[in-house]
């Protein structure tokens, strides 16, 4: 009793050997279709295989090929079962927060100026001077620590004033997912 082979698109193909599809299309126009109607063609894998083997001097290991493929797959849900748990966000989102963080700090460090030229304009003690600038400093420094860092449920990073008193919860609110 023999079985009928099975018949592969040029895409589950190149899905399956883990190559690029325009460099597996130069290889398949080489190599007679088991299969056409239309423009679809359909090969047998064995055939393909021969032909990268001649054309390129390399044997392609399906066994590998499919291990490589179910470890990329692995990866992948990894990846996105660690986003759903919230132990990883993407770059584009960290780029975005940070962004967002800098720009907050840097209104409110240049506000400083703005804030205290008219009251120390008159003032000639420098001790009062520094306890001006410390103090005002402190206050931003402060309202930057308030800010809690959330990811909302489409993964984009939302920079929220928070309440919270306490310094050590501001630190472990605003700290990303170290674990």
């Amino acid at each position: 009793m023999s079985t009928i082979p099975k018949t592969w698109s040029p895409s589950a193909i190149a899905t399956e050997l883990g190559m690029d599809r325009r460099k597996l299309g130069l290889i398949l126009g080489r190599v007679e279709p088991i299969k056409q109607s239309g423009n679809r063609k359909e090969y047998l894998l064995v055939d393909v295989i021969d032909k990268l083997k001649k054309e390129t001097g390399q044997v392609v290991n399906l066994e590998e090929a499919r291990r490589r493929k179910l470890q990329a797959e692995a990866e992948l849900t990894e990846i996105e079962s660690a986003k759903a748990k919230g132990e990883a966000i993407a770059i584009d989102d960290v780029e975005h927060l940070m962004t967002n963080i800098i720009t907050t700090a840097k209104s409110k460090l240049l506000s400083i100026p703005t804030k205290l030229s008219p009251l120390l304009s008159a003032e000639t003690d420098q001790k009062v001077i520094k306890e001006y600038l410390v103090d005002n400093i402190n206050e931003a420094l402060e309202e930057l620590a308030k800010y809690d860092i959330q990811l909302n449920d489409n993964s984009e990073t939302e920079i929220t004033e928070n309440n919270i008193q306490e310094p050590q919860q501001v630190q472990t609110t605003t700290a990303i997912n170290n674990k």
